[in-house]
């Protein structure tokens, strides 16, 4: 590819972006516009940039909840018993 090509390319990727960014901004859309749609009235719609996958970013990992292995066991047969039709 020579340079001329490669600096077409990117000035076509300014006016027409595509590859994985522009895939996960319309992923976004998707959940925004669901998340919206059904929401609470007195909730805040969801914005754009709160449906974006944070790539590259360091995300604090969600609490640990903490309970039985019963209670678990209990919860894994009840959805395996949703899932088998019982």
């Amino acid at each position: 590819m020579s340079s001329r090509q490669l600096q077409e390319w990117r000035q076509y990727a300014n006016l027409e972006p595509f590859g994985e960014e522009r895939a996960d901004a319309r992923s976004a859309q998707v959940a925004q516009a669901v998340y919206n749609v059904h929401r609470r009235k007195r909730d805040n719609p969801v914005k754009l940039q709160d449906c974006m996958l944070p790539i590259g970013e360091k995300v604090a990992p969600a609490p640990a909840r903490r309970g039985t292995w019963q209670r678990m066991k209990d919860k894994a047969l009840s959805i395996a018993g949703v899932a088998n039709g019982r």
